[in-house]
């Protein structure tokens, strides 16, 4: 059983009488028999209720959320698929998908703009870095880039790694992208397509 029910008040401008947890629970959820829900413009829909909602449904309904705002795709969703001009070019976990930007597991380091050329210097000598780049400056800080070989072990190990030996290093993250960045990548290059 697959229905569709218009909603019963404006999105853009107000909440429906009771609450969008109570929406669903009467109108979206379609009683005992529906196995499909169709969740269209989920931008209307985003809260953190309506968020546990939709994962406990999944447990045994199919949900389709429809949507541009790929962060919600994120906090969701099991699987995402990006369509573009009407073809499916990628297809997978979040996870998946956030291993096709180049960066994706690099590890940022901030530094002191006066020590950032050490730095820089010291990470291209761990035989797990394949390259060092400075990515960003502001308030005497430097933003490095370091990205792993192949070979390397996983991202939060080699991010310890760096910790522990490099004492001048002030904050040091994952970089795990997201999916707006994905969908651009996949969406704009003239190869992103082959990449499904």
């Amino acid at each position: 059983m697959l229905s569709e029910r218009p909603l019963p008040w404006n999105p853009e401008h107000t909440n429906p009488p009771g609450g969008l947890a109570k929406y669903y629970q009467d109108n979206v959820i379609g009683g005992p028999g529906a196995f499909l829900i169709v969740v269209q413009d989920f931008h209307s829909f985003a809260d953190a209720i309506t968020r546990k909602l939709i994962t406990e449904m999944a447990a045994n309904k199919a949900i389709i959320v429809s949507t541009h705002i790929l962060e919600e795709v994120e906090a969701v969703c099991s699987r995402a698929i990006i369509i573009n001009r009407g073809r499916i070019v990628a297809d997978g976990t979040a996870e998946q998908l956030m291993r096709r930007l180049p960066h994706h597991n690099a590890i940022s380091v901030s530094v002191a703009a006066g020590r950032a050329e050490a730095v820089s210097k010291a990470l291209s000598e761990f035989a797990a870095i394949a390259k060092v780049e400075t990515v960003g400056a502001t308030n005497g800080r430097v933003r490095l880039r370091a990205t792993a070989q192949p070979s390397a072990p996983p991202a939060p190990e080699l991010a310890s790694l760096i910790r522990a030996r490099l004492i001048e290093v002030e904050e040091v993250a994952i970089e795990r992208g997201n999916l707006d960045d994905v969908f651009r990548q996949i969406t704009t290059s003239d190869t992103g397509a082959s990449h499904a």
